[in-house]
């Protein structure tokens, strides 16, 4: 679960909420537990920072994290009823959108996020109603936008991997990037606060981006981040994945750290 400010209590602690876990709860009131993740609630014990700080302390054991959102809100009668004729779309988001030149869409947390998507579309109630797609983000400053297409969908035939590849044009999201740098930053100040280069035009056009091809979504697969260094930056990383993943559909934030694929077989 992720925190959120939307709830007056966590949406893993409604009675009425088919993710209840309430019956897992530490029985200590000061114990962190996973079902106290709603920002500002009364029974809250875990801040901003101390839970970005579990998550870099998961991943520094060599774990790979899904964090959940929006959730409560899928209406999953609705999707998988038999009656109804409408297809919905499992969709996946390989781009790192805090480091886009340097992602992988062939890396490790890829090829997790296209793994839990398929699994998902593979349950046969969701099967009969559903489709999984890949969005590719391209730009003008991609030298062969058709041969990474190509590439893409090769490895997704050798993975077994039954999808529609979306190619997405982004220029005008990635250009806020430059126009929110500033030329005074020193190269050191950028090392320390790798998230000093991602600007609200930035984040809300990548909001724009998802939410403007999410129409028919069922669920929403994104490319989480590794947390930054200093903690101090802990607030600012919660703050950027909450606008990015705002009214968005039920959305799992992935970041991989052990392969989860293979070919030879």
């Amino acid at each position: 679960g992720s925190i959120d400010a939307e709830f007056g209590e966590s949406p893993l602690q409604g009675e009425s909420s088919p993710f209840n876990v309430s019956n897992y709860q530490a029985t200590s009131p000061t114990s962190a537990s996973p079902s106290l993740l709603a920002s500002g609630s009364p029974g809250s014990v875990i801040t901003p920072e101390e839970y970005i700080g579990m998550i870099a302390d998961v991943l520094n054991l060599g774990k790979n994290v899904c964090l959940c959102r929006h959730f409560h809100q899928m209406d999953k009668a609705a999707i998988l009823r038999k009656d109804n004729r409408q297809k919905f779309y499992i969709d996946v988001w390989p781009v790192d959108f805090f480091n886009p030149d340097e992602s992988n869409i062939f890396g490790t947390t890829s090829l997790f996020l296209m793994q839990l998507a398929t699994i998902l579309n593979m349950v046969s109630s969701w099967r009969k109603r559903t489709m999984l797609r890949v969005f590719l983000c391209v730009s003008s400053r991609d030298a062969d936008p058709e041969a990474q297409k190509k590439q893409v969908k090769h490895m997704l035939h050798e993975l077994r991997i039954n999808a529609t590849i979306v190619p997405v044009p982004w220029d005008h999201v990635v250009t806020n990037i430059a126009q929110g740098q500033s030329d005074s930053q020193s190269e050191a100040e950028a090392d320390t606060d790798y998230l000093s280069h991602l600007n609200n035009g930035y984040i809300n056009g990548v909001n724009g981006l998802v939410s403007g091809q999410s129409v028919d979504t069922a669920v929403t697969f994104l490319y989480l981040p590794r947390p930054p260094p200093t903690p101090a930056h802990y607030a600012r990383y919660l703050e950027l994945l909450t606008q990015i993943t705002n009214g968005l559909r039920p959305t799992v934030m992935v970041h991989g750290i052990s392969a989860v694929t293979t070919t030879n077989l």
